[in-house]
């Protein structure tokens, strides 16, 4: 079975490896042309790491460490300073450098490697939690050439991905695979839709590009989920690198809704005939929609005079909007249509990927907010906070409650989500897992028994 499914990839690329045509490959056409396909291709491959190294570099990043107090056990004390490390691309001649907020949210201090060695200091121009993005610059460009940015609009699923980044310290890996998905984590709650892609994605690898097969910056690798590799489009990065090199920071819109996409069972059951519109399941209180008279159960058909058809376009719509910005909403409330004039707030950054919903452990784990710090009392940053704990499952078995702090998993330290999530996907399935949990000023250590036959992560 295993030699069937390798056969596979070897035919589709003798087929389709005449018709490839590049930039790197129309430099030298009468070679290229003289290659078999499958040399033609890796040839390509080759030309595009060569052509991005100088675009390319590694982000260390110097942060610090609080060791948590161990009873019977001798730990350091005070901050111990760490070294973080990820990726990231240039992306003009002004010395601007785009990687991930969460390689360098922390940062005290930060220093770019360029391809050779060479080490500059950076400073942070702006960041956006949202995203997952944040924009660094350097005083000199020696060594550094400006990335090709490509459309991210234009991709289709089934295209060439080519990761290049840093994983484990490694210096620009190249990975090769396809896009293989392209939407939102969940509906209605991301502001962008990910590029998904099987090209494997290591710690270090975060900011780093994602090309396509004419070296084109298509995405920034963001993180992993469900063991495939995700990508902030280019597109998206560009708007929000503009913003944040203009004002340090990005602004969206908020109205305070929680959109659900209708179906024709709910349109019926709320005695609405139409087949589009957006489903309202909840209001946040005193946000702008509560204020403006929105209410759970009111179908929103158009917004700003914009036709609404799904959950993810209300959210985008709202996103792009101005705070302060006055719109028009149409919806459907009860047999009848209502306009509502709205004044639109300002979004709150919410960290992308915040939390790990992991069915096999019966718990919810989420990154550290200041409300979440706020919400369970904690006095630091570093680690997860578990939200919820499911009754009768493994984690509530062995003793993990809301608001305990995950530090450690299998004896490594958690700095935060990306840290918890790349070490669960790294456990087998049935394997017990033992975890370091702060709780208060006290620290203790638990076994989780995984249940078998439980899927690795709830979409």
């Amino acid at each position: 079975m295993k030699a069937k499914f390798m056969a596979i990839p070897f035919i589709i690329l003798i087929i389709i490896g005449p018709a490839i045509s590049t930039p790197f490959a129309q430099t030298n056409s009468s070679h290229q042309a003289s290659l078999p396909p499958l040399e033609s291709l890796q040839k390509t491959f080759v030309d595009i790491a060569h052509r991005v190294r100088s675009s390319v570099v590694c982000v260390k990043v110097e942060e610090s460490f609080i060791h948590p107090t161990v009873p019977g056990k001798k730990v350091p004390k005070g901050e111990i300073p760490i070294e973080a490390k990820g990726s990231g691309i240039v992306i003009d001649e002004k010395g601007h450098i785009l990687t991930c907020y969460h390689v360098i949210k922390e940062a005290k201090s930060i220093r770019v490697v360029v391809f050779g060695g060479q080490e500059l200091s950076a400073q942070v121009v702006g960041k956006d939690a949202t995203t997952d993005l944040a924009v660094l610059k350097v005083e000199s460009l020696k060594g550094l050439t400006k990335a090709c940015l490509g459309d991210s609009d234009k991709i289709k699923i089934g295209e060439w991905a080519i990761a290049i980044g840093n994983p484990y310290g490694m210096d620009q890996a190249i990975r090769v695979g396809i896009i293989s998905g392209i939407g939102p984590l969940e509906e209605g709650t991301h502001v962008f839709d990910f590029i998904q892609t099987d090209a494997s994605i290591a710690p270090g690898d975060s900011g780093g590009p994602a090309l396509n097969i004419k070296g084109e910056v298509i995405g920034i690798i963001s993180s992993t989920h469900h063991k495939v590799g995700l990508m902030i489009p280019i597109n998206v990065a560009k708007e929000v690198a503009e913003e944040l090199i203009a004002k340090g920071k990005a602004t969206r819109g908020f109205l305070g809704v929680r959109p659900q996409s209708l179906t024709l069972d709910l349109a019926k059951e709320f005695g609405f005939d139409g087949k589009e519109g957006v489903l309202v399941g909840d209001v946040v209180e005193d946000a702008p929609a509560d204020k403006g008279g929105i209410e759970i159960g009111d179908i929103i058909l158009r917004f700003n005079k914009e036709k609404v058809t799904n959950a993810r376009e209300l959210s985008r719509l709202v996103a792009r909007t101005p705070p302060n910005k006055t719109v028009e909403i149409q919806l459907f409330r009860n047999g009848h249509l209502k306009t509502l004039d709205i004044k639109i707030g300002e979004a709150k950054e919410i960290p992308v990927l915040a939390e790990r919903i992991s069915e096999e452990y019966g718990m919810v784990a989420q990154e550290i907010t200041p409300e979440l710090m706020k919400r369970f009392g904690l006095k630091e940053g570093k680690g997860v906070v578990i939200s919820k704990v499911t009754p009768g499952t493994p984690a509530s078995r062995a003793g993990v409650w809301p608001g305990d702090v995950i530090v450690e998993v299998r004896k490594k330290k958690i700095r935060g989500l990306e840290d918890y999530c790349h070490i669960l996907d790294e456990i087998e399935r049935g394997r017990n897992v033992l975890m370091l949990i702060k709780r208060g000023e006290r620290t203790f250590y638990v076994v989780v028994k995984q249940e078998r036959g439980h899927r690795r992560i709830k979409d």
